[in-house]
């Protein structure tokens, strides 16, 4: 039985060690411009080590373009997403009970990318939408979405596009292929879980509900 805790962009993930809490903090100035009286969230959680290296990367640090930087972003997403398949880890977020219709939708927006029919929104638009927020998501007819997109089930009235690959290193594989693809992954990975007080991911949880000591339990397969 697996752990899992709820991440500042709302997603779930298995409880993993560099998972921390935020600690309280007066905003500086460029938050205080961007976002007046802006709340901090410290219910969720971020992973640590991978915001440090987004925030490597965004700010163009040389450092971010040698192939030992982007070896090590890639061997910490595989960690935290716990090593499991990519399929069931995304399954996983069905049940997270801060997903809302915009976290469906920018997770949506990935798979398609991923599958090759590229994206609706930029990726980086989504920084400033994606957030933990309770909503209504219609989680049984994600849950058949989801399955066809990774073959599971054939519906063409929901999915008639390319199928995903179950498992995380062919997916990882894929993303990189698509133009812009590092971009897309390193962003997206920021999103889902990085932290959300920075000036770049302008996060509103002012009427977040739930803890982020949520414990989840999931079916082994």
């Amino acid at each position: 039985m697996k752990r899992f805790v709820i991440l500042q962009s709302g997603f779930i993930t298995p409880e993993v060690t560099g998972l921390i809490l935020p600690a309280e903090k007066k905003p500086d100035l460029s938050s205080v411009i961007i976002k007046p009286n802006r709340h901090v969230n410290t219910e969720y959680y971020f992973a640590q080590e991978l915001d440090t290296l987004y925030m490597t990367y965004m700010t163009n640090d040389h450092r971010s373009h040698s192939f030992e930087f982007r070896e090590r972003y890639l061997k910490e997403i595989i960690r935290l997403i716990d090593d499991v398949s990519f399929y069931k880890w995304i399954s996983y977020q069905i049940e997270s009970p801060k997903i809302n219709d915009t976290n469906v939708q920018f997770l949506l927006d990935t798979l398609n990318f991923i599958a090759g029919t590229g994206r609706s929104i930029d990726v980086v638009t989504w920084a400033g939408l994606v957030e933990a927020q309770t909503g209504s998501v219609n989680r049984r007819h994600l849950k058949d979405l989801l399955q066809c997109y990774f073959g599971m089930q054939s519906n063409t009235l929901i999915y008639n596009g390319p199928i995903i690959a179950t498992e995380l290193t062919k997916v990882l594989s894929t993303w990189l292929t698509r133009p812009n693809g590092f971009k897309d992954l390193f962003v997206s990975m920021g999103i889902i879980f990085g932290d959300h007080r920075r000036p770049d991911i302008i996060s509103a949880n002012e009427n977040a509900e739930g803890r982020a000591t949520f414990v989840a339990s999931s079916e082994t397969e």
